[in-house]
């Protein structure tokens, strides 16, 4: 993260790029509510996963 609160979650299994996020200013608290983070965190979550689990032989890399 940059000092103004800008930058990336990344998240890898192996070489495979599993989840990336671009995030903006951070330091504030983005979201309504605690349930609209999490809603927002299994999505991104299940997303990872489903690709872990499509490209297994990369994620052995």
């Amino acid at each position: 993260l940059s000092h103004e609160g800008f930058g990336w979650a990344l998240i890898f299994s192996g070489r495979l790029l599993l989840v990336s996020r671009t995030l903006r200013d951070a330091q504030r608290f983005g979201f309504d509510s605690l349930e609209k983070l999490a809603i927002e965190g299994e999505k991104l979550t299940e997303s990872g996963i489903a690709l872990a689990h499509c490209f297994s032989e990369v994620r052995k890399l």
